[in-house]
């Protein structure tokens, strides 16, 4: 029986650099969208995240006065469940704060290759 490695196996840490004096910083993640995250938050805390926050997607009413946390350095938008006018939100919140945000679906594989687009995985 031949084993086959999976290509997106998880790494060590993920880290941010900071701007003064190239210092390592564990991430705080907030993930917006979905009703569930499954084996994605065990996933997510193996990189090294300390800090993960949930909100789901579906209800308009908690993104009418939607305000990112100041602790949060990176926001994960998983796009198959959640409103467009709640994505925009979440985008605008993003952009004002100078947080990084990424959008993908929800799966282990997409989110990964995202991350690994931005450059945050070591």
């Amino acid at each position: 029986m031949a084993t086959v490695e999976n290509e997106y196996q998880i790494q060590p840490k993920c880290v941010l650099y900071s701007e003064v004096g190239k210092e390592e910083k564990i991430m705080s993640l907030m993930v917006v969208g979905a009703d569930n995250l499954g084996s994605i938050k065990n996933n997510i805390e193996s990189l090294g995240f300390d800090d993960i926050k949930h909100i789901s997607g579906r209800k308009k009413s908690v993104f009418r006065s939607f305000k990112l946390p100041v602790n949060v350095d990176m926001v994960l938008v998983l796009t198959d469940y959640i409103h467009h006018s709640a994505m925009k939100k979440v985008k605008q919140e993003a952009k004002e704060k100078n947080i990084n945000a990424i959008f993908s679906r929800r799966s282990w594989s997409s989110i990964y290759k995202k991350m690994e687009r931005r450059q945050l995985l070591n």
